[in-house]
């Protein structure tokens, strides 16, 4: 109650100090509007409504610049938690120079300044930001948006919630962080080492391609005639050798061996036929495939090979 009673003296004594006398039209004009503002700024902070005030003191301020109207702007900032904004205000007061005919009033509203300046320095919540790794290299930094000066690494902030952001060539950081009253508070920016330009790319060698589907078909025909082939050698080697056991001739043979030796010769024969032309044609399968190889540049070669006992091809694909 007693903070509003002074309050409203020391606003009386301000409109009385900015009486136009013999000001000249316009500067009549201003002030009589300046004394409009600062009686609706503060009817509003005694409302509670500090950032109505505050709207109406900074206009009233900037038409007829005095102490008292700059002091409830601070303390207007103070309400809102803007607590760095207005420890701005209380030194802009407190620097305002007095006219020798300023009212006492003037002179209070400093001296007020000064001293709440002294008691909410200690409240203003300090950031530091540290940066680590910049090797030279140029570091841009801004605030909730403003960029700041070069090299300044401590700031004082309002109360409430900051995004920070660090720019280091393409490279962005941005951080977050809540300052409360008379917060001290250090953020650390960890920026990697300098690029040495990009990662040359080596080019993976050349996987050799897969057999063609020509050549699969050629090497599953080929060893099935080749499986045919060993039917054939086996059931005759074998029918062979019974014959010999059971001691046939060329005109006989013992009753109790015909059937065996007949089916071992009726294998030994459809083997043959099987697995010759099986045989046949795998080669010309991958031959075939190995000409078409050829004719796109490809290495191939395909040879067929005849042993004394067997067949086979050897090849480069």
């Amino acid at each position: 109650m007693m903070l509003r009673v002074r309050a409203r003296v020391a606003f009386l004594s301000l409109l009385l100090a900015l009486s136009p006398g013999t000001a000249s039209a316009q500067s009549k004009t201003e002030i009589q509007r300046a004394k409009e503002l600062g009686t609706e700024g503060l009817s509003l902070y005694d409302q509670g409504d500090h950032a109505a005030a505050l709207a109406k003191l900074d206009e009233a301020d900037a038409l007829a610049k005095a102490p008292p109207l700059g002091l409830y702007a601070a303390r207007c900032l103070d309400k809102l938690g803007r607590l760095a904004d207005a420890k701005q205000r209380y030194e802009d007061v407190s620097r305002i120079p007095l006219p020798p005919n300023s009212p006492p009033v003037w002179a209070e509203a400093k001296a007020d300044a000064q001293r709440e300046l002294a008691a909410l320095s200690a409240r203003v919540p300090v950031l530091t930001v540290e940066v680590r790794g910049l090797q030279g290299r140029d570091a841009e930094l801004s605030i909730d948006g403003r960029a700041r000066a070069p090299g300044e690494r401590r700031f004082e902030l309002n109360l409430g919630k900051h995004e920070i952001v660090l720019a280091v060539a393409e490279l962005r950081q941005t951080r977050s962080i809540e300052l409360s009253d008379g917060a001290r508070e250090t953020l650390v920016f960890d920026v990697p080492g300098a690029s040495a330009g990009p990662t040359p790319i080596t080019p993976e060698p050349a996987s050799a391609p897969g057999p063609s589907a020509l050549a699969i078909a050629g090497w599953v025909t080929f060893s099935a005639g080749v499986a045919g082939l060993a039917v054939w050698g086996g059931a005759g080697a074998a029918a062979l050798v019974r014959s010999a056991d059971a001691g046939c001739s060329d005109a006989s043979c013992p009753t109790d061996s015909v059937d065996e030796l007949q089916r071992l010769r009726t294998t030994s024969t459809v083997g043959f036929y099987v697995g010759a032309p099986l045989t046949a044609g795998g080669v010309v399968l991958l031959i075939v495939d190995a000409a078409t190889r050829g004719s796109s540049g490809e290495r191939a070669a395909v040879r067929p090979v005849l042993g004394p006992t067997w067949l086979g091809v050897e090849g480069t694909f």
